[in-house]
């Protein structure tokens, strides 16, 4: 498209002075502009509606830009004056497609139309509230109901607690359910404000095992809530769920509340990535004038790594790597990440430029899985995370296309196609996350051999470039590490008889035996786990039976003992 037939576009839609500015900077960063704009979207109704940031990720995504353009007078109003009274910086993105949503739903159409003028702060809070529900379980239809929202959930809860077999004066969604559902859809709403259906989806997400964790998820508030959910979902029976114990905790809504887990298990993420440091710093090399910090992470770490073009066949021509990370661009506008540890070491390809990343804003996590989520075209989207939920891609078995894990679970179920963990590229005031350090894997670091290496000379230039550490893992040291890891818990279950130890010992194994699938150190780890042949066990199957042997020695040493007395 031509100079002049966007200076036609412009006239079409009567974009003023203003608007074609808007463009122009639009176009500035991201030229690929043209194929997703909406002209109209330029005009002063929505410009001086949005933030610059907000307009430059509703234009990538036309599906969302033609639907919020459509909105008739009305729908506009009510849409931005709920935007601006309840949506953050954190949340803007989920919570305007719930709001779209919702105007464009059958559901909820006679009460959005019953408060399209109202100015009122409680009528607005308590509309958003229930629209954040996938349905109108409560057929609230007038700003009547509204005003009494909180009292008629309460009282369609107690009146299905009190007597689970009614369904008269139900709506036709609750109705459907059968009673032991029923009295979980009405325990979780009147305890929590949220849809049995939204509380699956939170505990797949976030609370996948929560009876076994072994660390806690997210922090301790959302831990427990994760966990009442799960007690009351896998109850069998009304009589079980009676008998519950569930903690107080006031949420808002569902966008709240998944606002706030997905955030938590970013602060958790952040706090575990590692950071370089002093003590780890091995030298300083200058590369074209510019001095790169090298640092030995040593044996005990998690990183947040990208692959640069890991998974596709590009070229970058004359780029260097910082002008490619940095092309202007925002369609795709979030990118994957693999969470890697000394127990897990495996980039997505070795003989490629990896990136390390450290201090994500909070708000910028949007999935993440122990496996390949196939999330390409999701990332294009202007609510990746929504979007997940709503198709949930993965197979039904799953239930959800994402399921969040602490960093230690993160690794002890990452199988064969490693894990992925996706980050909005840019951070709420459109700047773009740069690397925090460069990743190079050496086969080994006892003498100087790996600095002759393609990858560890080019892995300098890229940390130059950036002016931004290189941070090298030694394999070697860390294979020697995780066997004698499993070694010391191995000897402590001889003498402690820990059951938690057994689960540990196979999980650590299992964590490494997976690393290096289909990579160039593929037959290393198929040398090294099983263990070493001169050893006690050579096998994760004969590691078991090692394990079952001492249990049995130490079972038959009690009987003797008992005997004996």
């Amino acid at each position: 498209m031509d100079t002049k037939e966007i200076e036609t576009i412009f006239t079409k839609y009567n974009i003023d002075a203003k608007g074609k500015a808007s463009f122009k900077k639009l176009f500035d960063q991201n030229t690929d502009l043209l194929e997703t704009i909406n002209f109209e979207i330029l005009s002063d109704k929505f410009i001086s509606k949005l933030t610059f940031e907000e307009l430059s990720r509703i234009v990538c995504d036309k599906k969302f830009q033609d639907t919020l353009i459509n909105l008739d007078d009305n729908q506009y109003a009510l849409f931005f004056k709920l935007k601006e009274t309840f949506l953050t910086k954190d949340n803007w993105i989920t919570g305007s497609n719930i709001i779209v949503k919702a105007l464009n739903s059958s559901d909820f159409s006679e009460l959005s139309a019953s408060i399209s003028s109202t100015t009122r702060t409680d009528i607005l809070k308590n509309y958003f509230n229930v629209i954040n529900q996938e349905q109108n379980y409560f057929g609230i239809k007038s700003i009547e109901q509204l005003e009494n929202y909180d009292q008629i959930r309460n009282n369609v809860c107690t009146s299905i607690l009190n007597n689970p077999e009614n369904i008269q004066g139900l709506t036709e969604h609750i109705q459907s359910l059968s009673e032991l559902d029923r009295v979980k859809f009405a325990t979780i709403e009147k305890n929590f404000g949220i849809s049995l259906t939204q509380a699956k989806l939170l505990c797949q997400k976030y609370g996948f095992n929560i009876e076994n964790a072994q660390e806690i998820v997210g922090n301790e508030k959302i831990h427990t809530f994760l966990k009442n959910l799960t007690q009351i979902i896998s109850s069998d029976s009304i009589e079980q769920i009676e008998k519950l114990e569930l903690a107080e905790m006031n949420i808002e809504n569902f966008n709240a509340i998944d606002t706030e887990i997905r955030k938590s298990f970013a602060q958790m993420y952040n706090d575990k990535f590692y950071k370089p440091k002093e003590e780890d710093l091995i030298e300083v090399i200058e590369i074209d004038g510019k001095k790169v910090p090298i640092y030995n992470a040593g044996t005990n770490f998690y990183m947040c790594s990208h692959v640069v073009g890991a998974f596709s066949h590009k070229n970058n021509g004359e780029q260097s790597y910082q002008q490619a990370w940095n092309i202007p661009k925002r369609t795709n506008h979030v990118f994957c990440t693999r969470m890697i540890s000394n127990e897990s070491l495996e980039l997505a390809k070795e003989e490629q430029i990896g990136y390390g990343f450290t201090d994500f804003e909070n708000s910028a996590l949007v999935a993440s899985a122990p496996w390949d989520m196939a999330s390409m075209e999701l990332n294009k989207q202007f609510d990746t995370v929504g979007t997940m939920d709503t198709e949930r891609t993965m197979a039904a078995c799953e239930g959800s296309s994402s399921r969040f894990l602490t960093p230690m679970e993160q690794a002890n179920n990452t199988r064969i196609d490693g894990n992925e963990t996706n980050w909005d590229r840019f951070n709420s005031n459109g700047e773009k996350k740069q690397p925090s350090y460069i990743i190079c894997i050496a086969d080994s670091m006892s003498n100087d051999e790996y600095k002759n290496s393609k990858n560890y000379q080019d892995s300098l230039i890229v940390a130059a470039q950036y002016g931004i550490p290189l941070v090298m893992l030694d394999r070697e040291k860390i294979i020697e590490n995780e066997h004698l890891e499993i070694e010391n818990m191995l000897q402590e279950y001889e003498e402690t008889q820990n059951p938690y130890l057994i689960n540990r010992i196979i999980q650590r194994f299992e964590n490494n035996r997976t690393t290096g699938y289909c990579q160039k150190c593929e037959e290393k780890y198929k040398t090294e786990f099983p263990l070493r042949n001169n050893d006690r066990y050579r096998s994760l199957e004969s590691l078991v039976a090692k394990l079952v042997d001492i249990s049995k020695e130490n079972e038959n040493n009690t009987r003797v003992i008992s005997t004996n007395n």
